[in-house]
């Protein structure tokens, strides 16, 4: 009966399906390491971008600065997401963590960079000297507070 209800175009996509099932781990892995390679690639050739990108700076006047830095802000909150709510952060793969916490560390460097050119013809206004002194006592304050904390023996 099974026989008969069977239809023969059927039968190749069974026949697939059970050898897939039966090699699935092997597939699994490769496919994670051809993803994983591909991520790093990527990952790669994003930081080598921004590096070079970081070296081009300097020719940018400080205008040209503000209008790519603004842009930039917009890259540096989707690495920012990327970080929070990828799996990066718990994978195993040291080799895509550290991928990626290096496109990261040129990402910021890039900013400050950025940051530095867009700024450089503000006035700098220097900070009065009662703000200084009170800024100054709040640390001394705890600082004593922490080493007397700590001499508790």
């Amino acid at each position: 009966m099974f026989t008969q209800s069977l239809n023969h175009k059927h039968a190749p996509w069974l026949s697939f399906r059970l050898w897939a099932a039966e090699h699935l781990d092997n597939f699994s892995g490769s496919l994670k390491t051809v993803v994983n390679n591909s991520l790093s690639h990527s990952f790669n050739s994003i930081e080598k971008n921004i590096i070079t990108r970081t070296k081009q700076a300097a020719l940018l006047t400080p205008s040209d600065a503000k209008e790519k830095l603004e842009a930039f802000k917009d890259d540096i909150k989707i690495f920012e997401k990327i970080n929070d709510k990828s799996y990066l952060s718990n994978s195993k793969n040291v080799r895509l963590r550290n991928s990626y916490k290096a496109i990261l560390k040129a990402a910021f460097k890039y900013e400050a960079t950025l940051h530095k050119i867009a700024f450089s013809e503000s006035p700098i206004i220097k900070t009065p000297d009662h703000i200084k002194e009170a800024l100054s006592e709040t640390g001394k304050s705890s600082l004593r507070e922490t080493t007397e904390s700590s001499n508790v023996f």
